[in-house]
């Protein structure tokens, strides 16, 4: 990560973004999200054991996307503001192939609608066993002391690999 004088995490959830079996790593810059909650999330493929390829980037609050297969793709509920200032809620939809990720559509939405959209989120992290992890960053952008933690709960997340030795390619 970049060099912050404002210590701080990177975010992390493991999960099977293209329906292969394998798992994929979501990582976001948690120095990065200031007051928005917002942070941009970058998605490395699994190839095969400990080899990743990095595909693209969405970008979501932690808890606020759901990843679906046939066909893959990642929704994520967003809010904005449009040029009035006004808050925009959306249902944005980023397909997901073996080499990319695109956002295909971002629908508007009311609070009905966004309501909806939490519930759909909630209900698939329960199914799926979704975890969010974090690890520290000191000053210099480095791991503080790599053990990651269920974020929430500040305890050792169980069962969670090292980043450490992790190959990715172009």
């Amino acid at each position: 990560m970049e060099p912050n004088p404002n210590e701080g995490v990177v975010l992390r959830v493991d999960v099977d973004i293209d329906g292969d079996g394998q798992m994929d790593l979501l990582l976001a810059n948690g120095q990065t999200m200031g007051s928005s909650g917002f942070a941009e999330w970058f998605v490395y493929r699994a190839k095969s054991k400990g080899v990743f390829q990095f595909i693209g980037s969405f970008v979501s609050a932690p808890k606020s996307f759901r990843v679906l297969t046939a066909p893959s793709r990642i929704e994520v509920l967003a809010i904005g503001r449009d040029d009035d200032d006004v808050i925009q809620l959306t249902i944005d939809t980023y397909s997901v192939s073996a080499t990319v990720v695109t956002r295909s559509s971002s629908v508007p939405t009311d609070s009905a609608g966004a309501s909806a959209e939490r519930n759909k989120i909630s209900d698939w992290q329960t199914a799926s066993g979704f975890r969010l992890l974090a690890a520290g960053l000191d000053a210099q952008g480095r791991f503080m002391n790599v053990v990651w933690m269920e974020a929430g709960s500040d305890k050792p997340a169980k069962n969670a690999t090292s980043l450490e030795g992790l190959v990715v390619e172009q």
